[in-house]
């Protein structure tokens, strides 16, 4: 008896919840104003985060000398024990800051 009581205020609690959300949406301010500018061209910009991560010509200049210095004995070997201890997620983007 106690559960089917319970049951039911919680069906009423939901169905309040769903009718004060749809109160507050037809009677919230209107924000669409039916006339919307469309810009095709900013499809083609690069984003923030993009830009941030981009790899810029003086990087590859760096690295490539960085190759052209090292030793075949101080390189890095692959699958080596550093490789393998890589501790399994990548570093989310927002996490990384300023590369």
């Amino acid at each position: 008896m106690e559960l089917a009581k319970m049951r039911k205020g919680k069906a009423d609690q939901q169905a309040m919840k769903k009718t004060e959300r749809e109160r507050k949406l037809s009677s919230g301010p209107n924000l669409y104003d039916g006339e919307v500018q469309r810009d095709p061209s900013r499809l083609l910009h690069a984003t923030k985060a993009s830009e941030a991560a981009k790899i810029h010509e003086e990087d590859l200049d760096a690295a490539q000398s960085r190759r052209a210095n090292t030793g075949a004995h101080s390189a890095p070997v692959a699958m080596s024990g550093r490789d393998l201890a890589f501790g399994g997620k990548a570093t989310p983007t927002w996490m990384r800051g300023n590369r």
